[in-house]
């Protein structure tokens, strides 16, 4: 979640499917070479395109040169806006929280696959949940006491 002058935005990205292509063993079994295979195949439009990514939407590669990324915000304080049950465990020495929507979560770190290590404020359970069910929580009226939560649990 992003704020911006009070109001809040969703940021989303869509990633394209990969498709490959691979060449059929039985052509060159019938004593097609590899290259004669190839330009068998020249008719589909994906058969040299599947070793490149599809071009970025919305922009080209040179528009992102221009832009550097801001870094990467840590935020103490998650609040959940879906409801996440988990039905199973994803191994059997992980805990995964199950969250309502509105808990308010202490973040102790995330993970790059975008699981976070987190204690519900409202129980003190601690675990594994997943940030693209929260949203950065900061409210100015509590900042003072979640402040003090950071000092408590450091």
């Amino acid at each position: 979640m992003v704020m911006l002058n009070g109001q809040t935005m969703r940021a989303s990205l869509q990633v394209a499917p990969l498709n490959l292509h691979k060449p059929r063993s039985d052509s060159l079994r019938h004593g097609l070479s590899q290259s004669e295979h190839f330009h068998e195949n020249d008719h589909n439009p994906y058969h040299h395109s599947n070793m490149t990514p599809p071009d970025t939407p919305n922009g080209s590669h040179e528009d992102l040169s221009h832009q550097p990324l801001p870094p990467p915000v840590f935020h103490n304080f998650l609040r959940a806006f879906y409801p996440f049950h988990p039905n199973y465990s994803i191994t059997d020495s992980s805990v995964t929280l199950p969250l309502n929507e509105g808990d308010v979560i202490l973040v102790h770190s995330i993970h790059t696959n975008g699981w976070a290590d987190g204690t519900l404020l409202l129980s003190g359970a601690r675990g594994w949940l997943p940030t693209n069910y929260c949203e950065a929580y900061d409210p100015e009226e509590m900042g003072n006491l979640l402040k003090a939560l950071l000092n408590f649990w450091d």
